[in-house]
Protein backbone atom coordinates (compact mmCIF):
# COMPACT_ATOMS: atom_id res chain seq x y z
CA UNK A 1 0.00 0.00 0.00
CA UNK A 2 0.97 3.36 -0.57
CA UNK A 3 1.18 5.74 2.05
CA UNK A 4 -1.45 8.74 1.74
CA UNK A 5 -0.06 12.30 0.01
CA UNK A 6 -0.81 14.79 1.61
CA UNK A 7 -3.29 16.69 -0.82
CA UNK A 8 -1.63 19.70 -2.35
CA UNK A 9 -3.59 23.26 -1.82
CA UNK A 10 -3.49 25.22 -4.43
CA UNK A 11 -2.55 29.23 -3.21
CA UNK A 12 -5.30 31.27 -5.38
CA UNK A 13 -5.34 34.98 -4.42
CA UNK A 14 -8.65 35.69 -3.38
CA UNK A 15 -10.91 37.85 -5.57
CA UNK A 16 -10.61 41.66 -4.78
CA UNK A 17 -13.76 42.73 -3.99
CA UNK A 18 -15.64 45.72 -6.43
CA UNK A 19 -15.09 48.61 -5.13
CA UNK A 20 -18.70 50.59 -5.39
CA UNK A 21 -17.45 54.01 -7.57
CA UNK A 22 -21.01 56.28 -8.08
CA UNK A 23 -21.42 56.86 -11.33
CA UNK A 24 -21.50 60.21 -12.54
CA UNK A 25 -24.72 61.38 -14.03
CA UNK A 26 -24.47 64.05 -16.20
CA UNK A 27 -26.17 67.16 -15.18
CA UNK A 28 -29.85 68.08 -16.87
CA UNK A 29 -29.55 70.46 -19.21
CA UNK A 30 -31.51 73.79 -17.94
CA UNK A 31 -34.84 74.49 -18.37
CA UNK A 32 -35.06 76.37 -22.32
CA UNK A 33 -37.86 78.89 -23.38
CA UNK A 34 -38.26 79.47 -26.40
CA UNK A 35 -38.30 83.15 -27.60
CA UNK A 36 -40.77 84.55 -29.66
CA UNK A 37 -38.07 84.84 -32.78
CA UNK A 38 -37.12 80.97 -31.95
CA UNK A 39 -40.92 79.87 -31.91
CA UNK A 40 -41.50 81.83 -35.56
CA UNK A 41 -38.48 79.72 -36.49
CA UNK A 42 -40.24 76.52 -35.96
CA UNK A 43 -43.32 77.58 -37.30
CA UNK A 44 -41.36 78.91 -40.67
CA UNK A 45 -39.92 74.97 -40.77
CA UNK A 46 -42.98 73.42 -40.24
CA UNK A 47 -45.29 75.55 -42.33
CA UNK A 48 -42.50 75.99 -45.34
CA UNK A 49 -41.06 72.48 -45.57
CA UNK A 50 -39.79 73.22 -49.42
CA UNK A 51 -37.35 76.23 -47.70
CA UNK A 52 -33.78 74.50 -48.04
CA UNK A 53 -31.14 76.90 -46.96
CA UNK A 54 -30.73 78.36 -43.60
CA UNK A 55 -30.21 81.88 -45.77
CA UNK A 56 -34.02 81.17 -47.06
CA UNK A 57 -34.87 80.15 -43.40
CA UNK A 58 -33.85 83.27 -41.76
CA UNK A 59 -34.95 85.55 -44.27
CA UNK A 60 -38.42 83.86 -43.67
CA UNK A 61 -38.11 83.78 -40.25
CA UNK A 62 -36.83 87.80 -39.99
CA UNK A 63 -33.73 86.51 -38.01
CA UNK A 64 -29.68 87.25 -39.30
CA UNK A 65 -28.11 83.97 -40.17
CA UNK A 66 -25.58 84.87 -37.49
CA UNK A 67 -28.36 84.64 -34.90
CA UNK A 68 -29.40 81.43 -36.22
CA UNK A 69 -26.27 79.68 -35.59
CA UNK A 70 -25.70 81.28 -32.27
CA UNK A 71 -28.33 79.87 -31.03
CA UNK A 72 -27.41 76.63 -32.38
CA UNK A 73 -24.12 76.96 -29.84
CA UNK A 74 -26.85 76.18 -27.10
CA UNK A 75 -27.63 72.42 -26.09
CA UNK A 76 -30.84 73.60 -24.89
CA UNK A 77 -31.80 75.26 -28.13
CA UNK A 78 -31.26 72.15 -30.17
CA UNK A 79 -32.73 69.89 -28.13
CA UNK A 80 -35.64 71.96 -27.90
CA UNK A 81 -36.26 72.83 -31.76
CA UNK A 82 -35.55 68.79 -32.37
CA UNK A 83 -38.15 67.84 -30.22
CA UNK A 84 -40.49 70.49 -31.12
CA UNK A 85 -40.33 69.86 -34.76
CA UNK A 86 -40.50 66.08 -34.40
CA UNK A 87 -43.46 66.71 -31.81
CA UNK A 88 -45.42 68.65 -35.02
CA UNK A 89 -44.19 66.03 -37.49
CA UNK A 90 -45.84 63.12 -35.53
CA UNK A 91 -48.39 64.91 -34.71
CA UNK A 92 -49.35 65.95 -38.44
CA UNK A 93 -48.83 62.52 -38.80
CA UNK A 94 -51.25 61.16 -36.65
CA UNK A 95 -53.94 63.62 -38.36
CA UNK A 96 -53.48 61.92 -41.76
CA UNK A 97 -54.59 58.64 -40.41
CA UNK A 98 -57.25 60.10 -38.48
Amino acid sequence: MRPSQPARKSIVPPRPRPISVPIPRPAAPPLFVPNAAQRRLLDIIHCRPSVISICDLCISAGIPRRTYYSWCQNPGFRLWLATAWSARLLMDGSALLN
